[in-house]
């Protein structure tokens, strides 16, 4: 998950990675493994089996196979070409992980907007164009919204995109402050405040 998702930013969850894990065990089962060699080491991770053993061997090219007239060397060309599938296997699902993690990046990147999509513009404060989330409605809670972005205002020169999330069940609240709107690059500073009840 760390390599893959997290290095790159991407925050995916557990059931997503456990999901592509399944779909590895199924498909090494498919392919002939009689034991699973993933190994779940609880709270931690996976491994490799310790009885896995990866070896790398020389194959035979396709013509010399053909060409085999006693039956008893025929069988011994057998374990290259096993080995050429498994080989093939481990890098076709090498090849799905990383799929699934550009899948899943370029998702979040065609969908940049997710996160001023649940924001409106409220009004301008000053210099600060106020944006509050969707989930704000009623007049007490813009009240609220309002008074944790205005201890902000003087610093509006700077940091004008205002975007100020409460949150219904919790006593909780969060102002993003931003150089330039969400749709751009640009640099942000966020408060997270929790009320005294």
């Amino acid at each position: 998950m760390d390599i893959v998702w997290q290095r790159r930013g991407m925050l995916v969850s557990p059931n997503t990675y456990y999901q592509n894990i399944s779909i590895l065990r199924k498909g090494l089962k498919k392919v002939g493994f009689e034991t699973d060699p993933i190994v779940t080491i609880p709270r931690i991770g996976l491994t490799l089996a310790s009885d896995t053993q990866i070896t790398i061997k020389e194959t035979q090219p396709q013509a010399e196979e053909e060409e085999c007239a006693a039956p008893d060397i025929c069988e011994e060309t057998v374990a290259p070409t096993v080995l050429r599938n498994r080989f093939w296997l481990s890098g076709a699902l090498v090849l799905l992980l990383m799929l699934a993690g550009v899948s899943v990046i370029s998702h979040n990147l065609l969908h940049d907007s997710y996160f001023v999509d649940g924001y409106r513009f409220a009004m301008k404060m000053g210099e600060c164009q106020l944006y509050f989330s969707r989930d704000i409605e009623t007049q007490r809670d813009r009240d609220k919204a309002l008074a944790y972005a205005a201890p902000f205002k003087d610093q509006c020169a700077n940091y004008p995109w205002v975007y100020v999330s409460g949150y219904i069940l919790l006593p909780r609240a969060s102002v993003i402050r931003c150089d330039r709107p969400m749709t751009e690059p640009n640099r942000c500073m966020s408060d997270y405040f929790i009320e005294d009840r």
